[in-house]
């Protein structure tokens, strides 16, 4: 039996600027709309980032002070943020400009099985062993009972060393989609 791996190799244009610091209102500006996860000791959150406003299905656990690092999103940039020493770097990543890249896309599962819709435009994905994650509506069918599954895609950047050996350089999250 032949499984798909799931990735896939191309070729994209892309450009990296790096930020020595960033400020919570500068991340907010550099990509208007897509989508974002955040990392803190305690909690994931996943959201979306419409007209520089980030929207949770509860935002009363988010502190980019506490962030260790975060990810604004879509189909042609990315943000990168990471907390070093309380002072936070940032890589901005936006592909179809700059220079030619060999990539390999691959979707990265989630954890989450069920589902129950909330009352915001949210869903709350689970699995009965405990783990569970609240989703922004995606636009397309979410897991229901066990059938479906709900990805990252992500995007990994391919280098080469001087002697020709190939590695990833970097990474950054493009979409959500349905597995």
């Amino acid at each position: 039996m032949n499984k798909s791996l799931n990735i896939h190799l191309n070729k994209v244009k892309t450009q990296v600027k790096l930020f020595e610091e960033i400020s919570e209102e500068e991340a907010k500006s550099i990509i208007n709309n897509g989508y974002l996860v955040i990392y803190q000791h305690d909690i994931i959150l996943i959201g979306k980032i419409n007209k520089n406003q980030f929207h949770f299905a509860d935002s009363s656990g988010y502190s980019f002070t506490r962030m260790q690092k975060m990810r604004i999103f879509n189909e042609n940039e990315e943000l990168y943020i990471w907390n070093t020493a309380n002072k936070y770097k940032a890589r901005y990543r936006k592909d179809n400009e700059g220079d030619n890249c060999h990539v390999l896309d691959a979707r990265q599962v989630l954890t989450g099985t069920d589902k129950e819709e909330l009352n915001n435009g949210f869903c709350r994905i689970f699995e009965k062993r405990g783990f569970e994650l609240t989703l922004p509506d995606f636009g397309f069918e979410m897991p229901t009972n066990g059938n479906k599954r709900i990805a990252v895609l992500t995007r990994n950047y391919i280098g080469y060393t001087g002697n020709g050996q190939a590695g990833y350089k970097d990474c950054r999250f493009v979409n959500f989609v349905k597995f």
